[in-house]
């Protein structure tokens, strides 16, 4: 069974169109998540090229996931970007909608995403 703890239902277009499936959302899975500095750029200013500037560049860190059931061997979970990146080659029962372009997901005219034809595991 496929099971949806993201806080939208995810709908997934079957075989070029033909149909769909809709995932209602049974909770929502989340983590905590911070940002460690890891290092920085030096680079010119556009508008002052004698003057340099630092930027820093930062990761993500993902902390404890809450709400997720635990795997039971039988139930595919669809969760976060984030949640699935936290639990990163830590479970293999977890997947996200793929909303990539490689993904040609369904959008409407704003750009918002409506349905997906695949999900993605990392």
């Amino acid at each position: 069974m496929i099971r949806n703890f993201t806080p939208d239902d995810v709908t997934v277009l079957i075989h070029d169109d033909d149909g769909m499936m809709i995932f209602p959302s049974e909770g929502v899975a989340r983590c905590v998540t911070s940002s460690e500095q890891c290092g920085a750029v030096t680079a010119r200013s556009m508008w002052f090229p004698t003057k340099r500037i630092v930027i820093p560049i930062y990761h993500n860190v993902f902390g404890v996931v809450e709400g997720l059931p635990m795997p039971n061997g039988e139930d595919l979970f669809i969760v976060s970007s984030p949640v699935l990146s936290a639990l990163a080659g830590k479970r293999d029962d977890l997947v996200e909608p793929d909303t990539s372009p490689a993904g040609n997901s369904l959008r409407n005219t704003e750009g918002q995403v409506i349905a997906v034809r695949r999900f993605r595991k990392i």
